[in-house]
């Protein structure tokens, strides 16, 4: 027997009706709702078919809290299971090695599987998941939406509630959404007051093309609007058995990370554009900011969703081992260039993510065989986040931040562990013992450090060009971290970017 965890999150409308937006699989139950897990259903269906054997598949960085209450409560509530087993599935993978099924065997699925169609299909693609409801004559259980593609042709139930928000110059009227990329949301907001619901809906429409598109309702209710910020509902719950019974284990209220923004949407845009020169005035409808994107909605910030530097930040180019010379921002590198590497003895030579993340050494200090070295940038590609999200750190000493991609690889020692390893900077917290290594001390201070004093999300006011690199031969680059421009060893970049 198998079962899938998925979240599910929903939106109260206007008329106060609750809408569907999404699901999701790879999903993270948050702690205010582990407390009151109920997995009765699942415990009836492993007693009642004399299930000997339960088998866990889930990610560490995602469901480390999550894996062991499940085992627990499984533990105590079914005594027939004899064998326990898990998978480990790397943060990245999208393809788990799910284990064999038999009638003794009950295997729970918490990561994300391309292979499956819950997950590749209706969890991947909003404009199939909606059109579940609408085949099903429920299209009001799903917001209003248009989306044509050659599959399903034109689907259209954007109706008269489609300016319904317009009475509030603080909130958007319709999302375009991509239909297969998580967190690329675009806010529109209607522009002047004779606007009327055909003419800015074929305005929208006329600006948006192809099948990966969804226009969507932007549905809130005036309680969230009175409260100041953006509320949905979340519900947990397992899909499983072969009829694909369904069973609630959790759910809450969400709130939005940041209040919703108090002025005219837009008055803000057009003071912006009119700085730059243009007159929205004649415009059916108004972007709203990538910046404003966690104020309308009320998803977390995404873990592991940039890589690469900030484009503004230093790498040093070889020929000099003062490290105040030769420094160059690294959205002005090219490929060609020749900069300072460096050969840490020990450190796996692989492209395999797997194999990076599984590394360690044992204590810090950096291995006496190792050297500086020079690498040559054979490949160099940009990268936005979709809402304008970063992720820094700073280093103990320091009142200089490092902007660098949350699912970056860094090397790190880290005290609790007595481990030298790569980390992805979304995996760090702050005073924790991970510590940068100090290669400039080296060879004369083989374990120079630097904790990791300060590490958070940040909102950039625009859109920022991230870079990532591939360097060869040693797969390692200085970035400056620290007011003495000391040099630390960054991420394998070439080991995500050839992954691509």
């Amino acid at each position: 027997m198998k079962g899938t965890l998925i979240s599910s999150d929903f939106v109260t409308d206007k008329g106060n009706n609750l809408r569907l937006l999404e699901i999701n699989t790879d999903t993270q139950i948050y702690n205010a709702y582990t407390s009151s897990l109920d997995l009765s259903d699942i415990h009836t269906a492993i007693n009642d078919n004399s299930i000997t054997e339960f088998h866990l598949v889930w990610k560490e960085n995602i469901h480390r809290t999550l894996a062991p209450l499940i085992s627990e409560s499984i533990s105590a509530n079914c005594p027939g299971i004899t064998t326990y087993g898990e998978t480990k599935v790397n943060k990245e993978s999208i393809y788990p090695v799910i284990p064999s099924d038999s009638t003794d065997k009950f295997i729970l699925r918490l990561a994300y599987d391309e292979n499956a169609i819950l997950d590749s299909t209706y969890a991947k693609k909003n404009s199939e998941l909606y059109y579940l409801y609408v085949s099903a004559s429920q299209s009001e259980l799903v917001p209003e939406y248009y989306h044509s593609s050659s599959v399903h042709g034109v689907v259209d139930t954007l109706s008269g509630s489609l300016l319904e928000n317009k009475a509030y110059t603080n909130i958007p009227d319709i999302i375009i959404r991509e239909d297969s990329v998580q967190n690329t949301f675009t806010f529109l907001k209607s522009n002047g007051e004779d606007q009327n619901k055909e003419g800015f809906k074929t305005a929208v429409l006329g600006s948006t093309s192809g099948s990966n598109v969804i226009v969507q309702q932007y549905a809130i209710h005036s309680s969230s609007i009175d409260y100041g910020r953006v509320k949905s509902i979340r519900e947990y719950g397992i899909i499983y058995d072969t009829d694909l019974k369904y069973t609630k284990i959790a759910n809450g209220k969400v709130n939005s990370m940041f209040d919703i923004p108090t002025g005219s949407i837009t008055e803000i845009v057009s003071a912006s554009q009119a700085a730059d020169g243009v007159d929205i005035s004649d415009q059916a409808f108004v972007e709203v900011p990538k910046k404003h994107f966690y104020e309308y909605t009320t998803k977390p910030f995404k873990k592991y969703i940039s890589d690469g530097v900030l484009g503004t930040e230093e790498l040093l180019l070889t020929g000099s081992n003062d490290p105040n010379d030769n420094w160059i921002a690294l959205h002005s590198a090219s490929e060609g260039d020749v900069i300072d590497s460096f050969h840490f003895d020990g450190l796996p030579d692989s492209d395999d993510l797997d194999v990076i993340d599984d590394f360690f050494s044992e204590g810090a200090g950096i291995p006496t065989a190792s050297y500086f070295s020079s690498a040559s940038i054979e490949g160099k590609r940009s990268f936005f986040s979709p809402n304008n999200e970063g992720t820094r750190f700073r280093v103990s000493g320091s009142d200089d931040w490092t902007y660098i991609g949350g699912k970056s690889r860094i090397l790190v020692y880290h005290s609790a562990s007595n481990h030298t390893q790569y980390l992805p900077v979304d995996d760090i917290s702050a005073n924790s013992g991970v510590f940068l290594y100090d290669v400039a001390a080296f060879p004369e201070n083989t374990a120079s450090l630097y904790e990791v004093t300060e590490i958070e999300q940040v909102i950039f006011e625009n859109k920022e060009e991230m870079i990532e690199l591939d360097v060869e031969p040693d797969d390692v680059f200085f970035i400056k971290s620290g007011d003495a421009n000391t040099r630390v060893i960054s991420q394998m970049v070439h080991n995500i970017f050839l992954q691509k």
